[in-house]
Formats: C-alpha cells, sequence, structure tokens
C-alpha cells in the first residue's frame, strides 16, 4: 500500500490505477491520515498566524469568554 518512490499524488494515482475508482470519503482519508505524508501526519505548524490556518480562538483569549457568555445567556433562556 505504501508508494516510497513518490508523494501522496503518486500513491493516491496508483491506488486508482491498481483497484479502480475510490469514494470521495477515502480520497480525504489519504489526504488527512495517510501515515507518512497525510496531513495530520506531518512535521510543522497547523494552526496560528505561521500555520497553515489561522482562526478566531487563534487571535485572542477574548474569543473563549465570548463563546462562554453566549452560552451562559443562552441558557438563562431555557
Amino acid at each position: 500500500m505504501e508508494n516510497e518512490d513518490g508523494g501522496l499524488r503518486e500513491f493516491i494515482l496508483s491506488e486508482i490505477e491498481q483497484k479502480g475508482p475510490i469514494p470521495f470519503s477515502q480520497f480525504m482519508e489519504w489526504c488527512l491520515y495517510h501515515p507518512r505524508q497525510g496531513y495530520y501526519r506531518t512535521e510543522g505548524v497547523k494552526i496560528g498566524a505561521g500555520g497553515d490556518y489561522y482562526s478566531s480562538p487563534s487571535v485572542h483569549p477574548l474569543f473563549g469568554y465570548l463563546i462562554a457568555k453566549q452560552l451562559l445567556q443562552m441558557s438563562e433562556i431555557l
């Protein structure tokens, strides 16, 4: 199953050539969790200003406070 010579793209193409079409879920599984080349298996910063994406929780702790405040307000309505 492991394609040592090429990258993830080559691995996926090889699997499709050998076994035929694959479901999108299998494609995403390989892209994210392939043991050597999947996104979450590789080194490097994933979150934050130096990472691949920068989201509200990465910006400031105030985000968590505001979410908690909103949840409290919602719980008081019920």
